[in-house]
């Protein structure tokens, strides 16, 4: 039920002309998703390698938060 009104206000808001990212559907959103978690295995390995990179790994880890709050709305 709240998917199909999701889908409504999308609609009313694309008659407007204005757009709203799709989080869940949206491909690129998927890809970024992918990229992150194949980030995160390789930022694992280098992680012992080179100093700064839990810098990194946090960005990588906020980003995810925020496509999961997203994902969530």
């Amino acid at each position: 039920m709240l998917n199909g009104l999701w889908k409504k206000i999308l609609d009313h808001i694309e008659t407007l002309g204005l757009h709203i990212i799709d989080f869940v559907n949206n491909p690129l959103v998927k890809l970024i998703r992918n990229f992150l978690a194949y980030l995160n295995s390789i930022l694992n390995s280098l992680t012992a390698l080179i100093p700064g990179i839990d810098a990194i790994k946090e960005y990588k880890e906020v980003i995810e938060s925020y496509l999961t709050i997203a994902d969530d709305l």
